[in-house]
């Protein structure tokens, strides 16, 4: 009777020290889970970020170049101005 108690004992024993590792299995697959899920969540919120960055500095770059666009312009019309105002001086003197 003893021995057949025992034998039961043992036999509930690797009955829930299997349910345990199934259990902790378990919890390992979901922490996976979770912890992938937040990676992808972080990755997509830094793809997100990267993208308005760099949305701004494209619109940046575009208005550098109509100001250096609108400097080189103004320098050909100073230039332009300069270059004719001496042929005119230089006409009145000859002529």
């Amino acid at each position: 009777m003893v021995e057949r108690k025992h034998l039961s004992l043992v036999d509930e024993v690797k009955e829930l020290r299997g349910k345990m590792v199934e259990k902790l299995e378990l919890e390992e697959r979901m922490i996976r889970k979770m912890v992938e899920e937040r990676v992808k969540e972080e990755l997509e919120e830094v793809k997100a970020k990267m993208k308005e960055e760099m949305m701004m500095a494209a619109e940046t770059l575009q208005k550098m170049a109509r100001e250096m666009a609108k400097t080189s312009m103004q320098k050909v019309g100073i230039t332009l101005l300069v270059v004719g105002t001496i042929a005119c001086i230089c006409g009145k003197l000859m002529g």
